[in-house]
């Protein structure tokens, strides 16, 4: 029982055996918060200083959930976008002509801008933001999350690092978001997704021409917008919970064992003065 309550006030196990145990100790205005946080139907004056019911009336529960509710807000927000940088942004439309358009200059025409203030994007290298599709990139990249990304140039191609972050344009695949990996003595790109059920794959990479490299371009991904705004995940929080009520059970346990053993010596202390005779 004072586990489960425990729980749900969102306290230490110890805490409770504190408040009802041997030592009797009194909450402060936190735990009493969040007790009345836990119990809205539970009256601030009984719990406090005992007095009146114990539980809120019908009517005023009622009341207090309309009122305690705080108005909606609505927020105009007009940002200011002078001195703004804009980067091309990769759709789902503007896609197909980016790569059919390859060799044109006028690949980016039926693509949209991204105005962005110049902070988010630093230096003086032009961005290009692409819109992610597909699951393959799940847990980290959601579909329609946008990620902003700067041009690699094509000599350095075979010094990437390992398990870079990349959005890869290529002849064979398109426009894909991979953890990509040189094989330099293959000439190779490996592409691997976050996602364990995809499977990895490779694409010809050569630094010295377009003619010999399946790869068209590389871009180093820098950062994303996403829209999502998932709830945390509550079974690893359940179980962090309980290991703080079980360390807080043990050391309620540790410190009543060591009272009682400075309690047993001060006894024995006691005794041993009492039986030894004094001096004259």
């Amino acid at each position: 029982m004072q586990r489960r309550f425990a729980l749900k006030v969102g306290i230490a196990a110890g805490v409770v055996n504190d408040i009802l145990g041997v030592r009797k100790s009194k909450p402060g205005f936190d735990i009493i918060s969040k007790i009345l946080q836990a119990y809205p139907q539970m009256r601030a004056e009984w719990l406090m200083r005992g007095e009146g019911e114990m539980l809120k009336s019908a009517e005023s529960l009622k009341n207090n959930s309309v009122s305690s509710r705080p108005a909606p807000v609505e927020l105009h927000i007009a940002p200011d976008t002078t001195g703004n940088k804009k980067a091309p942004w990769i759709n789902y439309k503007a896609a197909a002509n980016y790569l059919t358009g390859y060799q044109s200059q006028e690949r980016y025409e039926e693509s949209e801008m991204l105005s962005l203030p110049p902070e988010f994007m630093p230096g003086k290298q032009p961005y290009t933001a692409f819109t992610v599709t597909g699951e393959s990139m799940e847990p980290t990249f959601f579909a329609e999350d946008i990620v902003l990304c700067q041009q690699i140039p094509q000599t350095q191609w075979l010094d990437l690092r390992h398990e870079r972050l990349a959005v890869v344009v290529s002849r064979t695949h398109g426009i894909q978001l991979k953890r990509v990996t040189v094989r330099k003595e293959l000439r190779l790109l490996r592409c691997r997704s976050d996602n364990p059920r995809s499977i990895a794959f490779d694409i010809s990479l050569n630094d010295e021409g377009d003619s010999q490299s399946d790869v068209l371009e590389l871009w180093s991904f820098e950062w994303m917008l996403t829209k999502r705004n998932d709830p945390p995940i509550r079974e690893p929080l359940a179980r962090v919970a309980n290991i703080e009520n079980e360390v807080g059970d043990l050391r309620y346990l540790i410190e009543s064992m060591l009272d009682e053993r400075e309690m047993a010596r001060r006894l024995r202390e006691r005794d041993r003065r009492k039986n030894t005779p004094t001096g004259e």
